[in-house]
């Protein structure tokens, strides 16, 4: 699941660096003794930067340097061959910048360290020799930072020095509070264009068999090696967070207990707390609430914790809202020695406070205590959450659904932009029927449930029981039949949850904390023959990069299946006013890209062999066309032809009927005249007998002729019909 992008993350971590010293007496000395305490300890500490190794357990005590490590291996198959090749019991592996050959490796004891160094030294590795020996522990960064400003030469003056706690502390959680909304989207799609150009040419790096495709690509998204949309973001940019975890410290000066957050981290040498009330990302119900809590604590005997120190009480305060008014509180405490008793009395008196009417107004609806207690040696880290008063849980609605949130359960921190991120998912991931929805890092199954209705199975996993049991009820409760939750890792269920759909098609979901999937997981995803698409998302890209490139290696012996690469990445805004930016990365199989290519050209083939066959159609049309024209244009002629011939049978026949009229005038005359005469005449008229003969034998043959024409016209025009029909 994505963790929360600014700069709360980041004091979380510092705090975790130091959080818990060994248990003393119930501090109950008044703000002055604290304050004049806690500067003989800061002074103490400036003369040793390793003071914090008497304050409390930490693996620092018991570190090795190992050195001579080969120039190529992975930092998994490293730890793999400390702890169970060579059986070590390391806490922790430092790893080390790329391509360095050495390492530190931290261990729970003085014996196991030992131990370790002589199984480390001398030892042949991927045909390396290592050798092994003591380290130092490193220094505390505050001191460290302390002596180092008290012993520089003079500098120029830090910008921010002279800067008001309200602008430090915006300038450190909300760095473009100043900036056009408009330019900070601009901005963040600038910045992951360029992550995502970096992301494809490591790809590149360990798979080059995708150079012709990303070459393709590039030429398509005007450089872009994946089709890279329009930065996705909500309407609402003040206000926006749903979860803050507060730091209670003191304030710049040293004398007010505060809530807020911390204006620089601590390995910047500061722990000094800077108000909340000018902060736009903070909704005004939040920093009510808080500032309710803030009298309680101001007007508390116990003091607040210092990490410096490891001294003091009073330590975090995780505040959730939702858009339905409700409210969670969560105040964590290093309880040093207090007892049962001490713990439950300051329990009572919280739950008292909130219940006063004056305090009632600002609706808390759920209400948690917490001990926060350090990781001991061998032992577990983390505290004991109670339930006050109120619900053990808040509800949130999300795309027209109800979720339930439990104190330890993640949701995302911007509601209305997470509407907007699981829309463009379910866009992006285009589900069809026979699909199965994988659900990794699912927490309280917000993203599984809204892809619900788009596919046929729901499977999720998260690590995280409280958070399991809120998915399963948020199925229940919104009536979603098709989900099925499981709880444990991701590397160690995925396979056993991918045999055990039913659909031939699947379709996954990675939403993993910061440091991203475990290498396992991803190998399982990898092998699953029936995932063909995959959607990443990721709350920190730059950190995605490296489970990207192994999503996208080419299948080997460790790596099986067909690579599944990049195809769309689409930004989304959901930390208005800050520098960071959600991206969804939507992947397919390479063989899956390469069928549908194939099938494009297909079709363009395909296109292609249709638009000829138009073209020759249209051709023989034209080709009929002319012909009719030119059958016509000959009928025309002919029956122009025909009547030139009619016209001059007619005449002949004139003539005829006048040489018979001329005949008969000659026998009426020979009536009429003498014998000599009568033998001219005779010869006359046969003369005219003849001429008639031949009139008459002429208008026959054009007769003969015009019967010729007439047919030949009439076959003309029965090829004009016929052609027309066809058409």
């Amino acid at each position: 699941m994505s963790s929360d992008n600014s700069s709360i993350s980041m004091e979380v971590a510092d705090q975790a660096i130091n959080d818990q010293p060994k248990s003393e007496n119930v501090d109950k000395t008044s703000n002055e003794e604290q304050s004049k305490s806690d500067n003989v300890a800061l002074e103490t500490d400036q003369k040793d930067l390793y003071a914090y190794l008497d304050h409390d357990f930490t693996t620092e005590r018991f570190k090795l340097e190992v050195r001579g490590l080969p120039k190529f291996y992975g930092f998994g198959e490293f730890r793999k061959f400390l702890n169970e090749k060579l059986q070590l019991d390391a806490s922790k592996i430092k790893p080390p910048k790329r391509g360095s050959g050495w390492a530190y490796i931290c261990f729970r004891s003085e014996k196991s360290r030992d131990d370790a160094i002589k199984a480390l030294h001398g030892v042949e590795w991927k045909k390396a020799k290592l050798s092994a020996q003591v380290a130092k522990p490193a220094p505390d960064p505050f001191i460290k930072r302390k002596m180092e400003r008290k012993n520089a030469k003079p500098t120029p003056e830090d910008p921010t020095v002279d800067m008001s706690p309200e602008t430090r502390v915006r300038l450190s959680t909300t760095p473009l509070y100043d900036m056009p909304y408009a330019d900070q989207l601009k901005s963040k799609q600038k910045e992951i264009g360029i992550i995502v150009k970096t992301m494809c040419q490591q790809i590149l790096n360990v798979n080059e068999d995708l150079k012709g495709w990303f070459d393709k690509q590039r030429k398509r998204y005007e450089g872009f090696p994946c089709e890279l949309g329009e930065i996705v973001h909500s309407n609402t940019t003040d206000g926006y967070r749903n979860k803050c975890e507060f730091t209670i410290g003191m304030d710049v000066t040293g004398t007010k207990k505060m809530i807020g957050f911390r204006l620089a981290s601590y390995a910047s040498g500061s722990v000094a707390i800077g108000p909340i009330d000018e902060l736009r990302h903070i909704p005004q119900k939040m920093k009510t609430a808080i500032k309710i809590l803030e009298k309680f604590i101001c007007d508390s005997d116990l003091a607040v914790f210092d990490p410096t120190t490891h001294q003091g009480y009073w330590k975090l305060v995780t505040a959730r809202t939702t858009r339905l008014d409700h409210l969670m509180l969560i105040i964590g405490i290093n309880p040093q020695s207090m007892t049962e008793e001490d713990l439950k009395n300051l329990q009572k008196k919280l739950k008292e406070f909130f219940e006063e009417p004056c305090n009632a107004e600002v609706g808390v609806t759920s209400l948690y205590f917490q001990t926060i207690v350090k990781k001991e040696a061998g032992g577990k880290g983390g505290g004991e959450i109670v339930h006050l008063s109120g619900s053990h849980y808040i509800e949130e609605q999300l795309l027209g659904m109800t979720f339930r949130i439990s104190p330890e359960a993640f949701f995302q921190v911007n509601t209305l932009a997470a509407e907007e991120l699981y829309k463009t998912a379910i866009e992006l991931a285009k589900p069809l029927e026979n699909t199965a929805l994988l659900d990794v890092c699912c927490g309280t199954g917000t993203i599984g449930l809204s892809f619900a209705k788009h596919c046929d199975e729901v499977f999720g996993i998260e690590m995280i029981p409280t958070a399991i049991h809120d998915a399963k009820v948020n199925a229940t409760q919104n009536t979603i039949n098709n989900s099925e939750f499981f709880i444990g890792k991701a590397e160690d269920l995925l396979i056993p949850v991918i045999n055990r759909t039913t659909q031939p098609n699947i379709v996954a979901i990675v939403d993993p904390p910061r440091a991203g999937l475990h290498q396992r997981a991803l190998i399982a995803l990898r092998k699953a023959k029936k995932l063909n698409k995959l959607v990443y998302i990721s709350c920190d890209p730059k950190a995605a990069i490296k489970n990207l490139v192994d999503l996208a290696r080419p299948n080997s012996k460790q790596y099986h299946g067909d690579p599944l690469v990049p195809v769309k990445a689409v930004p989304v805004d959901m930390f208005p006013h800050t520098k960071h930016c959600e991206l969804i990365i939507y992947l397919e199989r390479f063989s899956l890209i390469q069928k549908r290519e194939q099938e494009k050209v297909q079709v363009k083939v395909n296109n292609i062999e249709e638009e000829k066959e138009k073209v020759e159609e249209q051709i023989i049309d034209l080709e009929n066309q002319k012909l009719v024209e030119k059958l016509w244009e000959k009928v025309s002629n002919i029956e122009k032809e025909t009547n030139k011939l009619e016209e001059k049978a007619n005449n002949v026949e004139n003539e005829v009927d006048t040489f018979f009229k001329e005949q008969n005038k000659i026998v009426e005359k020979a009536k009429n005249i003498e014998e000599g005469q009568v033998i001219d005449l005779v010869k006359e008229s046969e003369k005219f007998a003849e001429k008639t003969k031949d009139m008459r034998n002429q208008v026959e043959k054009y007769k003969e002729e015009l019967n010729v024409l007439r047919k030949e016209a009439l076959e003309l025009i029965e090829q004009v019909k016929k052609k027309r029909r066809i058409e």
